[in-house]
């Protein structure tokens, strides 16, 4: 069995005075009660008062059943000092004192002329940038009507190789796609993906035993589903039908999903809901849709400069008179409109379906409706 050793702290003056180690002894076993054990490692133990062992003036003595020299303790404890000292000091303390308990003194940074002059600068460029881009912004979407930036749009989907490669169509669900999805399918049902890409969706749900359809607007992307699909000897690639619009067809489909952040890149709030309305008529009542999309709180500088800008060149440039709405944007060359809560659970109601689920992060949002 291995021994035990217990080491008891002393003054350093105790072990220059061997004759004082009885009466330090005693002066321990009385203060017992504010004595701190700490683990060594082993079974060794080490007691000693917190508020000697802060002000780190510690050397052992070995009072084991063992025969250990005062030298060697000390050597034993002065490796360890360093590691129980932090142990007992808070970190705030430990920042603020030295070894001599005064207090750091931290000069403040030292701010030149060029600091100063970066720290300005900076900021004067970061605006003058987050005007530019504003401008920018709002200008394309004045002049661009729905139908073009939906071709712009198209166009950043069909180009991307991230969307056409089949890493990212076989790479199952999205975690949150996992959990609604099991929460709101029933397992065999027939379900109707809107804007499924290149199949990403329609796979995975018919590996984990779902009858799935998908249809696409996006031709490279159709066409990618056509290759992959083939590749994998699966039947019933990912159809072409144009945008914002819904391919007629019986109530026969258990349930519906708009692709990954689908909604998002549809333009104007009427073209939003013709979507979700077409959707609507392919399910009974009591069907589960489930969407992702884009997110903005109602403070948004940003949205508000867009809006300003937008509405001001649209009423000059615009074709048409399709109105602008707080939250469109252009980003990496893709129309986007940034919900919240109230304006998503609004286009909801109006094309038959009532919101039973909301979730959103930073910047990003998925919803569950039930058609009605």
């Amino acid at each position: 069995m291995e021994t035990e050793k217990r080491f008891t702290l002393t003054n350093a003056e105790s072990l220059d005075h061997p004759g004082s180690a009885e009466a330090s002894t005693n002066h321990n076993a009385e203060s017992v009660n504010k004595q701190t054990t700490l683990v060594a490692g082993g079974s060794e133990r080490i007691r000693c008062s917190p508020s000697t062992l802060r002000a780190g003036r510690m050397r052992v003595v070995d009072f084991s059943t063992e025969t250990v020299s005062q030298a060697v303790c000390a050597s034993i404890w002065k490796s360890l000092l360093p590691y129980t000292h932090r142990m007992a000091v808070t970190p705030a303390a430990a920042s603020a004192r030295t070894g001599n308990d005064a207090p750091i003194q931290v000069p403040p940074p030292q701010q030149t002329f060029r600091t100063k002059s970066f720290k300005y600068a900076d900021r004067l460029f970061n605006g003058v940038v987050g005007v530019m881009s504003a401008v920018h912004e709002g200008f394309w979407l004045g002049c661009l009507n729905a139908d073009e930036l939906n071709s712009i749009t198209a166009a950043h989907f069909g180009e991307s190789r991230f969307y056409t490669s089949n890493e990212h169509n076989l790479s199952g669900f999205f975690d949150w796609e996992a959990e609604v999805f099991g929460r709101y399918f029933r397992p065999g049902s027939r379900l109707l993906v809107a804007a499924a890409g290149a199949g990403r969706e329609v796979l995975a749900l018919r590996k984990a035993g779902f009858e799935a359809d998908g249809f696409e607007c996006s031709l490279p992307l159709v066409t990618a589903s056509q290759r992959i699909f083939d590749e994998f000897g699966e039947p019933d690639p990912v159809k072409y039908w144009p945008p914002d619009s819904v391919p007629p067809g019986p109530v026969n489909h258990d349930g519906l999903i708009l692709g990954w952040s689908a909604y998002t890149h549809v333009p104007t709030k009427n073209r939003r809901i013709a979507l979700l309305a077409g959707l609507r008529k392919r399910v009974p009542s009591d069907a589960p849709l489930i969407l992702s999309f884009f997110t903005r709180q109602n403070d948004s500088v940003c949205e508000e400069h867009v809006y300003r800008v937008g509405t001001f060149c649209g009423f000059f440039l615009r074709r048409t008179k399709e109105t602008l709405e707080l939250g469109d944007r252009i980003e990496w060359r893709r129309f986007v409109h940034r919900f919240t809560k109230d304006e998503l659970e609004g286009e909801l109601g109006t094309a038959g379906f009532r919101v039973d689920y909301y979730r959103e992060g930073t910047g990003e949002g998925h919803a569950v409706a039930i058609s009605v």
